[in-house]
């Protein structure tokens, strides 16, 4: 695969949630899907690192990153994917770096990837939304690039997660997915197209 680097609109999207929520499967997927379109894709472990903490530790909030175009324009897109989120605060301040890290790329970033275990919502809805999912909710309501994927609707109790993540979150853009079999990708791509 020849990675090709070509001018355009350069637009940042983040993939934030929970550990556990399917957003590195999700990069993974997306990136074996629209290979013909990468742009460049760094070696494994290599993202964005940020400075050294006091305590020595690499700040670093991106796992992994992925440019890419989007089908039918003249753009490219910049996808990161965050570490996950915990609603308690991290006892180590290299921890705490790594958290604000991951606020500062949602913040920065054009489009919104909120990442949502649909199946466990479907069995305890309290421990799918978290506080932290909560605000990022609150947060992506209004904005024109936010969207929250409802992942793993591939699994049994998924389809009543969804119900439920709709039900509490209903003036959220929701798009049902399996980052595991791809299903809704071509909406997640139409999305992004929209935001360029």
């Amino acid at each position: 695969m020849k990675l090709r680097p070509e001018p355009g609109i350069r637009r940042q999207a983040c993939l934030v949630g929970q550990p556990g929520s399917g957003k590195t499967t999700f990069l993974r997927s997306f990136a074996r899907l629209y290979a013909d379109r990468l742009v460049a894709l760094p070696a494994a472990g290599t993202g964005n690192t940020a400075p050294k903490t006091g305590d020595g530790h690499s700040a670093q909030a991106a796992a992994s990153v992925l440019e890419f175009h989007v089908a039918h324009r003249r753009g490219v897109i910049r996808l990161v994917d965050t570490r996950g989120l915990y609603d308690e605060l991290p006892p180590h301040n290299y921890e705490r770096e790594l958290l604000l890290a991951t606020f500062k790329t949602v913040y920065q970033s054009d489009v919104i990837f909120h990442v949502m275990d649909a199946a466990q919502a479907g069995r305890d809805l309290d421990t799918a939304v978290s506080e932290l999912d909560r605000v990022l909710a609150a947060y992506g309501q209004g904005r024109p690039g936010y969207a929250l994927l409802a992942n793993k609707i591939d699994l049994p109790a998924a389809q009543w997660g969804l119900w439920r993540l709709r039900e509490q979150f209903p003036h959220n853009f929701i798009i049902p997915i399996s980052a595991l079999y791809g299903t809704g990708f071509r909406l997640v791509e139409s999305f992004l197209s929209r935001q360029l």
